[in-house]
């Protein structure tokens, strides 16, 4: 779950960077237009996140279920990143649909991915919770230090649909790290 710890991370803050610079650049938004889509975008993940807390507290999925789902959601959502030729507003609408799907499906992904590995830490060893929270923490905020740089470069140079490789990237790897984790579960193997 440490690799996860940078993974994610990194996909949202490019995601809150990257977004607003697109609309800006590409569809002429104005500044105070795109704190108001990101605004949206953060209400959609946390009406997907309060969704899946109801779902998981009346037990009407498994958590290791959710966690799949969710990292698969967004790998999907990210394919909505890519520019299809979509031109105005459906363009930007595009856009807020892919980031409000894989900020969502991050946050509900990561949460589980964070009470899993607390609960999964032994005491005395290396493997503990201090440890495991200091590595994560220095993923988290190595990867939101990166991300805001990397992916505004890869926008002004290479465009959205080199950003959105990025993001796909990133994705892929959540999606095999969840994957390897819920495949242990599944077979039995950690409780």
């Amino acid at each position: 779950m440490i690799r996860y710890s940078f993974e994610r991370p990194m996909c949202v803050a490019a995601i809150e960077f990257a977004t607003i610079m697109i609309l800006e650049v590409s569809y002429a938004w104005r500044p105070e237009e795109c704190g108001a889509a990101l605004m949206v975008v953060a209400a959609v993940s946390l009406v997907l996140t309060a969704m899946t807390t109801i779902l998981l507290s009346r037990r009407w999925i498994t958590p290791s279920i959710m966690f799949f789902g969710a990292a698969l959601t967004g790998w999907f959502g990210v394919l909505l990143i890519f520019d299809w030729g979509a031109r105005g507003t459906f363009g930007a609408i595009t856009l807020l649909v892919a980031d409000g799907i894989v900020y969502g499906s991050a946050s509900v992904a990561n949460g589980i991915a964070e009470g899993w590995a607390s609960r999964a830490t032994t005491p005395g060893t290396g493997y503990s919770n201090e440890v495991y929270r200091s590595r994560m923490l220095v993923g988290i905020y190595t990867s939101r230090f990166i991300a805001p740089i990397f992916s505004r470069f890869l926008v002004d140079f290479g465009g959205r649909n080199v950003y959105a490789g990025l993001q796909l990237f990133l994705c892929t790897l959540g999606t095999i790290s969840v994957y390897r984790t819920v495949i242990l579960v599944w077979r039995g193997k950690v409780k």
